[in-house]
């Protein structure tokens, strides 16, 4: 009986009578460990000891709990930035804290280009090339990065290069003379504002046009209300008549050379679009028919000289749409092409669209021509000499030479929001609107005067006048001759 609860007992009395404490404390306790805070960016992945552990959340830290206490290697990661890395010897039962502030991997270009060209990184001035066209840019952050290169008298230049973490790029981007057209004699004149001609009772004038004489002026509104197309004298400023009570939108308005119609095109408050041809002297309208569905962006652009061909340009989506060229005598398409912001060069003899490219038809049959420009836009205007084609692009006009090929000059920069631009009849004069509209010297690129701010431009046909359609009014700048 002895023996067996000897048995039984013996291990409780080993504990009790002759192991020592620290090896109890040891069996009975959990060992103490460590805890690591690291404070980063969101979304920084973090390793111990080469391990994932997890990624830094929106707060900016992560902890990692139960590390064992000794040394130990932390490493912070995110893409685009350089690696953190620290050592420590971690404490049991402390909180460590690592704060690990990451920095951008970053790499250098040395450009070679125009000497005196002035270069933008992503839309930031980078620097000025000295005068061996030398410009050295460090501290650029790794991936791609794009570059813009300009001086005056030259076409620029835009890029796109990557940035390797610790390495130089090395790169020539040269830039061409850009073409220019003649400057003509003589001052280049500059306008007073003359009138305004008042009426409409809804916002805003969204399109304004002359009469092939010049004597009365036109306007439509884009807001609806009662009467929403006016006709006024240009000289004097009387109305003449109102058109259309029906609350659409007046889009565009082009009339006839020998100004026995005009057209305009309308939105409905359904969005429905329609073409009307009406009688200027009288007002009675002539025709109507549906012109594009609701969500389309429609214009008129251009007449041929004849008066035969009238050029309607539809747009209905990225980089879609399609320009239509209607007979005018039975009022039937003569032929479509698959882009949008068609216009007839002044003779007629070419049409060109415009889209991701620049492109070139023949303006009687339609057919594709093998002339294109390689740039882009989202409209064009033809000179009055049929030399040069303006088009608005990036929030600029950029002028290319037809028979050649080459680009030209640009008028104003990217954060001008150039939408529309017309010349003057002699070509001397190029009217942009940014939304505030600016009369250029053509031959020079340079800002000669800024009018009024404007939604709708429009240069009567003997130069004497410009139309700015500003809110519910349209404002008449008559042109003094002057020395300048």
């Amino acid at each position: 009986m002895l023996s067996c609860v000897f048995r039984i007992w013996a291990p409780v009395a080993w504990l009790v009578l002759g192991a020592p404490a620290a090896a109890v404390r040891a069996q009975i306790l959990p060992q103490a460990t460590a805890q690591i805070l690291v404070e980063s960016s969101n979304g920084a992945e973090v390793y111990l000891d080469e391990k994932r552990i997890g990624v830094v959340p929106v707060a900016g830290s992560l902890t990692i709990p139960n590390v064992s206490p000794g040394p130990h290697r932390v490493k912070v990661s995110l893409a685009g930035k350089r690696d953190f890395e620290q050592r420590l010897v971690a404490a049991a039962g402390e909180t460590n804290r690592i704060r690990a502030v990451l920095t951008d991997r970053v790499g250098n270009v040395e450009l070679y280009t125009a000497p005196g060209a002035t270069v933008e990184v992503d839309g930031r001035k980078a620097g000025t090339a000295d005068d061996t066209g030398s410009i050295l840019i460090r501290a650029l952050k790794v991936g791609p990065r794009k570059l813009r290169i300009f001086r005056e008298g030259y076409n620029e230049r835009t890029d796109e290069v990557e940035i390797d973490s610790g390495e130089t790029l090395t790169i020539t981007l040269d830039l061409d003379a850009a073409v220019r057209p003649a400057a003509p004699s003589g001052p280049l004149p500059t306008f007073v504002l003359a009138r305004t001609l008042v009426g409409f009772r809804a916002n805003n004038v969204s399109s304004v046009a002359f009469s092939p004489d010049s004597k009365w002026v036109m306007a439509g509104s884009n807001q609806g209300g009662p009467y929403e197309l006016r006709i006024w004298e240009t000289r004097t400023g009387r109305e003449v008549r109102a058109l259309y009570d029906d609350a659409s939108i007046v889009v565009s308005i082009l009339c006839a050379p020998d100004f026995t119609w005009c057209a305009s095109q309308h939105t409905s408050s359904s969005g429905a679009r329609t073409l009307r041809l009406w009688d200027p002297k009288t007002g009675t309208e002539l025709h109507r028919f549906a012109d594009g569905e609701p969500g389309d962006s429609v214009g008129l652009t251009s007449i041929s000289p004849d008066g035969k061909r009238l050029v309607v340009s539809r747009s209905f989506g990225l980089d879609a749409g399609e320009t239509t060229v209607f007979d005018t005598s039975t009022w039937r398409p003569f032929f479509k092409v698959p882009r949008a912001g068609g216009t007839l060069n002044p003779d007629a003899s070419l049409l060109v669209t415009t889209g991701k490219s620049i492109q070139f038809w023949d303006a009687l049959t339609g057919k594709r021509l093998p002339k294109s420009l390689a740039g882009s836009g989202d409209g064009a205007q033809f000179s009055p000499d049929g030399k040069w084609l303006a088009v608005y692009s990036n929030g600029q006009v950029q002028v290319w030479e037809i028979d050649t090929g080459r680009m030209g000059v640009r008028f104003g920069a990217p954060e001008d929001n150039i939408y529309s631009a017309v010349f003057s009849p002699d070509g001397r004069l190029l009217i942009a609107n940014r939304p505030e509209v600016t009369v250029w010297d053509f031959a020079s690129a340079k800002p000669i005067q800024k009018l009024s701010q404007g939604n709708a431009i429009g240069v009567s046909p003997d130069g004497q006048w410009i139309a700015v359609g500003v809110d519910l009014s349209v404002r008449l700048w008559q042109k003094q001759p002057g020395p300048r």
